[in-house]
């Protein structure tokens, strides 16, 4: 699969509810057993150098279910990543209407579409963020950008999640 692997059971108070990921869809918030279930968000990206269009594609298990994007207030957030020495890397996000514009609707296929319309060589590569309202979908940098392999799946967090 090329999306992100973020899986996590989420409970209420525990230290990943404080971290603000998703917890509940808005129709399920009164339910508690929301709480005990797994999570899976596949968020990949790619960028047509030539043209600027940048794919945002997303998809979200739930115990294994594909869940409908539409019901949820979903959102994508672009960026750029410049890298610095050692694997360091600085993130920013776009703002619309200045660095790029908004290509149609979500849709199953590519999920989110756009333009970026800023200079590309102020960035060493770019990346998309998927939020759930103000909760961020995709805490792990993995498949959501097109910078180069080093910087993706070594970082110490990715190692410090599967071993608890």
């Amino acid at each position: 699969s090329s999306g992100i692997n973020a899986e996590w059971p989420l409970r209420p108070g525990d230290k990943y509810g404080q971290l603000g990921w998703p917890i509940c869809t808005p129709e399920e918030q009164i339910a508690v057993q929301c709480f005990n279930e797994m999570w899976k968000v596949d968020v990949g990206f790619s960028m047509v150098e030539r043209s600027g269009k940048m794919f945002c594609p997303v998809k979200v298990l739930k115990e294994g279910k594909e869940m409908k994007l539409k019901n949820m207030d979903i959102r994508v957030e672009w960026g750029g990543v410049h890298l610095e020495s050692g694997d360091d890397y600085k993130t920013e996000y776009f703002k619309e209407g200045v660095h790029y514009t908004t290509n149609g609707k979500f849709s199953l296929k590519k999920g989110f579409k756009a333009r970026f319309t800023g200079d590309k060589k102020e960035y060493d590569c770019f990346f998309c963020d998927i939020y759930m309202g103000e909760h961020i979908m995709n805490p792990w940098p993995d498949k959501n950008h097109n910078c180069p392999a080093e910087y993706s799946e070594d970082g110490g967090m990715m190692e410090d999640m599967d071993m608890n």
